[in-house]
């Protein structure tokens, strides 16, 4: 069995959210378009999984 990695993306509702997920990152890297906020890095327990966080803003409108 191929052992593969795995790329998981979240849109964080709150500021807070984001702070929760960036904890557990490691090899942290951060991109910015604008006002958006984008963080990247390997989970600490799992590094072949890639996670990127980003927070949308608040309310529905920022959402979509």
């Amino acid at each position: 069995m191929k052992s593969s990695n795995y790329n998981i993306i979240v849109l964080a509702a709150m500021p807070e959210e984001v702070g929760e997920f960036i904890k557990h990152l490691c090899q942290i890297k951060n991109y910015s378009f604008g006002d958006l906020n984008i963080y990247q890095g390997a989970y600490k327990d799992n590094p072949k999984i890639q996670l990127l966080v980003a927070w949308s803003g608040w309310g529905k409108v920022s959402a979509s």
